[in-house]
């Protein structure tokens, strides 16, 4: 018995790591639906797969781990991958291994679990809460259908002890290594995105900002579609920081890069370079369109009042310069249309700042 209940813990661990290595694939699938059904038949199969390692009783019962297969899925991915994953388990059970009673009475049990285990998804909200109601819900309902099914003789009840020790015993180790995956997978969730946000303003950081640009760059010239880049800078910004301190400039900067997001084209992608410095991608966009959008956003943002201490706000001004590939810059080359928008940007502070500049090759 204890042969079986190592080899159904591993076998169930070593599904659990896959599926870790694989959650980056499955969470890119953009048809949740898709993903939750997958995650269903993945599991379901993992359940199956356990019952090739159970421990097998006299009346034709087998003791493994398979309905904590059900419990694992519901609580970490929701009803609806905890019941598809029951019923492939059912379908397997019924079809693979020896036909008897018992095995219609442990698809039924295994169906009622999953039932109980949903309402109990909606009741609480804690994952080690979930569980623990879940394993005694589904080891009361084993032990009141051994005895419906079996009788209440000494046999049934060293068959109950037996699969009550191993719900406990494998089901806490499993739960624990669930859990141990769940929250190392959102720290990493969470230190990517850090990876590629500004934390001030959770705007892309210039990280991403080059890898964004560089992809887009080689998109529009296999699409042959027209490709601007905006860099803005805020005018006279450390007199802002040294008159209201950093605070009201960290206040400005995020209410900026709002304002940014409010005004720029949906898909636009808008980025915190550094400092006081922006920037706003626009794919297939010619390079009188950029110009618009620029010049709109640097009236927007000089009407705009920026609130610093309670009642009392200032105004500031930004200055912008535009590059579009081809139309200002005919290479694909990232570094030359940024250089280029980069030269129009000081053309603009040169020029008296708080305007939109464009040069041509």
């Amino acid at each position: 018995m204890l042969n079986a209940l190592f080899i159904n813990v591993t076998i169930f661990v070593s599904f659990l790591f896959v599926y870790h290595l694989l959650s980056i694939w499955m969470e890119g699938l953009k048809n949740r639906l898709f993903r939750l059904v997958t995650i269903g038949l993945y599991f379901g199969g993992v359940g199956i797969g356990l019952m090739f390692y159970a421990f097998p009783l006299s009346n034709g019962g087998l003791v493994d781990l398979r309905h904590l297969v059900p419990i694992i899925t519901t609580i970490y991915f929701g009803p609806l991958s905890g019941v598809i994953s029951a019923i492939i388990i059912v379908i397997g059970r019924v079809t693979l291994f020896p036909f008897q009673l018992f095995s219609i009475a442990e698809s039924i049990i295994l169906l009622s679990i999953v039932v109980l285990n949903i309402s109990t998804f909606y009741t609480y909200t804690k994952r080690m809460s979930m569980f623990i109601v879940m394993n005694i819900v589904s080891t009361i309902v084993y032990f009141v259908s051994f005895h419906h099914f079996l009788g209440s003789g000494y046999e049934t009840y060293v068959s109950y002890s037996l699969h009550a020790l191993t719900t406990f015993i494998g089901g806490f180790f499993v739960f624990f290594v669930a859990e141990y995956m769940h929250r190392t997978k959102k720290i990493f969730r969470e230190l990517l995105i850090e990876s590629r946000t500004d934390y001030l303003t959770k705007l892309n950081n210039v990280r991403e900002f080059d890898f964004v640009f560089d992809e887009l760059i080689n998109k529009a010239q296999n699409l042959k579609k027209p490709l601007s880049l905006i860099l803005l800078d805020i005018d006279h910004f450390k007199k802002v920081n040294d008159t209201y301190g950093h605070s009201v400039g960290d206040q400005v900067l995020k209410e900026l890069g709002r304002l940014l997001q409010t005004n720029s084209r949906q898909g636009d992608v808008i980025s915190r370079n550094g400092g006081e410095e922006f920037s706003i991608i626009m794919f297939d966009s010619p390079q009188q369109e950029a110009l618009i959008v620029a010049e709109r956003i640097r009236k927007c943002i000089q009407d705009y009042s920026f609130a610093v201490k309670g009642s009392f706000s200032i105004n500031i001004t930004v200055s912008m310069g535009v590059a579009t590939f081809p139309d200002t810059f005919s290479l694909p080359d990232p570094i030359g249309i940024y250089d280029q928008a980069d030269e129009a940007l000081y053309e603009a502070k040169r020029s008296g700042r708080n305007q939109v500049m464009m040069i041509n090759e």
